[in-house]
């Protein structure tokens, strides 16, 4: 329990420090107007960071969602009152769908290409495909801008309509199982093994920023890996740790794993 807010928010890293504070913001807000305000889309780090905060707090309510209830980004409704989420939810989500896009377009394409509108990446939350058709959450403020100027990803064309957000609920990442074998739970490790080179060239990627694991790239060259943790290796793909089946004989670990597709 943190007995101080302040300590707690001076003793972060500078982006995390912004993130406590926005929400310290928030709370502020909610407090004095009765009404309830909610953030944008937080990666796993940042909402970690919105939960040590707002649990401070035991005049204010909050429930995180990220309308589908597979979503990692999460947006939190914040209230000085009881939460009936569903009554909100057309205020605070829309849901973008594009059908029958071409095989080679995966979920790095369409980001891609809507950060490339100069939107940020907070107003964005999970990208989902089924089959090929692609569902995008993001906050409602940005249904007409991106209705209106979304309308390629990479060099095809594509057509933009609204879903209705109650098909939201149940959507889920597609992945491909798989298994890989490990020394250790460390995330140079597994990166190693991921991209089939030397432990030291994997922590070069990792010194570099291009291995991210649950949305932070400042990380510990002996960073262990726990179940369910999401890391992205860029250029090569994003990945769900999702349990160790068990050892080899000769005493390596052997590790189940999903690759979003």
């Amino acid at each position: 329990m943190i007995k101080n807010i302040y300590s707690y928010i001076d003793s972060l890293k500078d982006e995390d420090r912004f993130v406590a504070r926005r929400i310290l913001d928030l709370v502020s807000v909610v407090k004095e107007s009765r009404f309830y305000r909610s953030t944008d889309f937080l990666s796993h780090n940042e909402a970690l960071i919105a939960r040590s905060v707002l649990n401070y707090f035991k005049d204010v309510e909050y429930i995180e969602t990220g309308l589908s209830i597979n979503a990692e980004r999460k947006v939190f409704v914040i209230s000085s009152g009881n939460i009936v989420l569903e009554d909100l939810l057309t205020e605070i989500f829309s849901m973008l769908e594009i059908r029958n896009l071409p095989g080679a377009i995966i979920h790095r394409d369409v980001l891609g290409s809507l950060l490339s509108l100069g939107i940020n990446r907070s107003k964005v939350g999970d990208i989902f495909f089924v089959g090929r058709d692609a569902y995008i959450i993001i906050k409602k403020e940005m249904e007409t801008f991106l209705l209106e100027n979304f309308d390629q990803i990479g060099n095809h064309k594509i057509t933009v309509d609204l879903e209705h957000i109650k098909n939201g609920h149940d959507l889920d990442h597609s992945y491909k199982s798989f298994e890989l074998v490990v020394s250790s739970l460390r995330i140079d490790n597994v990166v190693s093994s991921i991209v089939n080179t030397s432990r030291s060239k994997s922590l070069i990627l990792i010194d570099k920023g291009s291995v991210k694991l649950n949305g932070i790239t400042d990380l510990k060259k002996n960073q262990i890996i726990v179940e369910n943790d999401v890391f992205s290796i860029r250029g090569l793909g994003k990945f769900k740790f999702t349990g160790v089946k068990g050892n080899t004989k000769k005493g390596n670990l052997i590790l189940q794993l999903k690759e979003y597709i």
